[in-house]
């Protein structure tokens, strides 16, 4: 142990102990040092941008809630290794979920561009919390643009965006990314583009250097995409993804596609490991293939879920109709519900957990495979140790109660 004497600092205000290590010996820190950083306040009418280009490595940068801004904020080159989190009030002491920060894209232009200006991977990490980003338009990944890393969004309500892939997404570019959103509501945004409204994510650079993206405790509902070929209302991954779906509810989503494509609100493509755990998948609807369809005219969708070739375990879920599956999935202790399900008997109309899906959860460690021997695995996911890291439900109550999990984002009191 080494103590360290800290003079000078000043009351009331919140300082933060970072501890470098600089070279180790076996289990032994050998040397370090430690920096004192306190966070950049940015109040309704400052410029945030400003305030990100000139906060210090490492430091937090915390919003008033309720400010409103405009995109896009750049959060890579020297602006990497950096937090910023709304929600704060007045005086910067508390923070609010009934308070959000705002990003407004206007709907032209993207919220946080979390890559460096080209779209190449930021070489660095990436904390988001606390903010409603909106109106935001784009190719891909349009309200948060994660390329690199490692990016982590949690607690920010996402919703009336537009893209070709993903609300929430990287680009098309091959490159290793590293994605964790938790505790979000990601609704009502759309895409042109037919491959995932919600999210969308690219190919990794490489089977050993894929994109890693975890989504835990988030509501993801009424997202529409409405290409004629669309593939996905939801989700789409492609190659080189390592994906983990934990505790998400799935509902109310749509894909309005006149001809070609399959049709599937979460569509895995090619070599994509993934894993979906303690998740509630109902409700969900598609176009019926029409070519004189002029109108949506949606059905609940069978085969919502279409692994398209990819690998995984899908485990502890409540999944309406079918699964699209290859030789590849592992299927353990779903719930499966016909099609056309009464989506009440599952979660009333605020989205908390009903019937079938209260305690349904596990806790365990679930394995799941990828295709690919290049790709490594198995892979395992530790649900009991990601609950324990996001130990709230979306509203703010406590993930696990009386030692039991329920399915979805909402957790029963």
């Amino acid at each position: 142990k080494k103590e360290v004497t800290i003079t000078g600092l000043e009351e009331g205000v919140d300082y933060y102990v970072w501890t470098y290590v600089v070279s180790t010996e076996g289990d032994k820190i050998v040397s370090n040092m430690v920096a004192i950083i306190p966070p950049v306040c940015v109040s309704a009418g400052e410029n945030l941008q400003a305030a990100i280009d000139g906060a210090k490595e490492f430091q937090e940068i915390r919003v008033e809630g309720g400010a409103s801004f405009n995109g896009p904020i750049y959060l890579g080159g020297n602006n990497v290794n950096k937090s910023v989190s709304g929600g704060w009030n007045a005086n910067f002491t508390e923070q609010s979920l009934s308070n959000l920060s705002v990003l407004n894209g206007n709907d032209s232009s993207y919220g946080f561009w979390c890559a460096e200006q080209d779209g190449s991977p930021m070489n660095g990490y990436s904390n988001i919390s606390y903010f409603e980003v909106k109106g935001c338009r784009g190719d891909h990944g349009t309200a948060f643009h994660c390329v690199g890393g490692p990016i982590t969004i949690t607690n920010c309500y996402v919703h009336d965006n537009w893209s070709e892939k993903g609300a929430i997404g990287t680009n098309e570019g091959k490159h290793a990314t590293t994605l964790t959103v938790a505790n979000c509501k990601v609704v009502n945004n759309g895409g042109d583009g037919g491959h995932g409204p919600a999210f969308g994510f690219g190919e990794g650079k490489s089977d050993t250097e894929p994109v890693v993206a975890t989504l835990v405790n988030n509501l993801i509902i009424d997202n529409v995409s409405t290409k004629k070929d669309g593939y996905a209302s939801t989700f789409i991954c492609y190659n080189q993804t390592n994906l983990v779906l934990v505790n998400n509810t799935i509902v109310n989503n749509y894909n309005w596609a006149e001809y070609g494509g399959p049709y599937s609100g979460l569509v895995l493509r090619g070599d994509v490991a993934s894993a979906f755990v303690n998740n509630i998948i109902v409700g969900n609807f598609t176009s019926p293939c029409t070519q004189e369809m002029t109108e949506p005219a949606y059905e609940r969708q069978d085969n919502f879920i279409n692994m398209g070739g990819g690998a995984g375990t899908l485990a502890y879920n409540i999944i309406e109709g079918n699964i699209k599956e290859s030789d590849n999935i592992t299927l353990d202790s779903n719930i499966n519900v016909n099609l056309g399900v009464d989506v009440a008997t599952i979660v009333n109309s605020s989205y908390q957990p009903q019937g079938k899906a209260l305690g349904a959860g596990t806790l365990g460690s679930i394995k799941y495979n990828s295709k690919k021997a290049e790709m490594g695995g198995p892979f395992t996911v530790n649900v009991g140790e990601l609950l324990e890291k996001y130990n709230t439900d979306l509203a703010g109550n406590p993930r696990v109660v009386g030692g039991k999990v329920d399915l979805g984002c909402y957790q029963a009191q």
